[in-house]
C-alpha cells in the first residue's frame, strides 16, 4: 500500500466524522483512531463572538400516586409558579384522607392538567414542571 492511498483513507475517515476505522486485507491492515476534538485554551472564546448554548431545561411530570379526587392547595399551584423539590402542589383525597402530591424536583409550573374536584387515576399526569438547575426554597407558610 502506498502513502497516497493511506492519506486518502485518512481524509475520507475525517470527512465522514469517524472516530475509529479499521481496514484489513490479505496483505495489510490499517487501524485509525481519532483523539477527539481539540481542547480550547482557557479564555479562547472570549471576544470570539462564539455563542455557547445551555441545554434546555427538561420537563418533569407530576403524576398521581393513587386513585382519588384531586384537591388544590391554598393557594393553588398556577402556571409560572416556582416550586421547590418536596413542595406540596396539591392533594389526592382517597377514603376521606388527604394525601400530599409533592414536586420531586425544583422547577416552574408550565401546565396544570387537573382542577380541584377532578377524579384522578393512578399514574395520571397532574402538572408539568420545567426543571431548574438551582434549588428553590419552599415558600414560607
Amino acid at each position: 500500500m502506498d502513502l497516497e492511498r493511506i492519506e486518502a483513507i485518512i481524509r475520507l475517515a475525517a470527512e465522514a466524522g469517524l472516530a475509529e476505522l479499521a481496514i484489513e486485507t490479505e496483505n495489510w491492515r490499517i487501524s485509525l483512531k481519532t483523539a477527539g476534538p481539540p481542547a480550547l485554551a482557557p479564555g479562547a472564546l472570549e471576544g470570539s463572538g462564539a455563542v455557547i448554548e445551555k441545554p434546555a431545561p427538561a420537563p418533569a411530570t407530576v403524576r398521581a400516586r393513587m386513585v382519588g379526587i384531586f384537591r388544590d392547595t391554598s393557594p393553588p399551584a398556577q402556571v409560572g409558579d416556582r416550586v421547590a423539590a418536596g413542595q406540596t402542589l396539591g392533594h389526592i383525597e382517597s377514603m376521606r384522607i388527604l394525601n400530599p402530591i409533592t414536586a420531586e424536583v425544583a422547577g416552574v409550573v408550565e401546565e396544570v392538567l387537573v382542577e380541584d374536584g377532578d377524579p384522578v387515576e393512578y399514574g395520571q399526569e397532574l402538572l408539568v414542571l420545567t426543571t431548574l438547575p438551582e434549588e428553590v426554597s419552599p415558600p414560607e407558610s
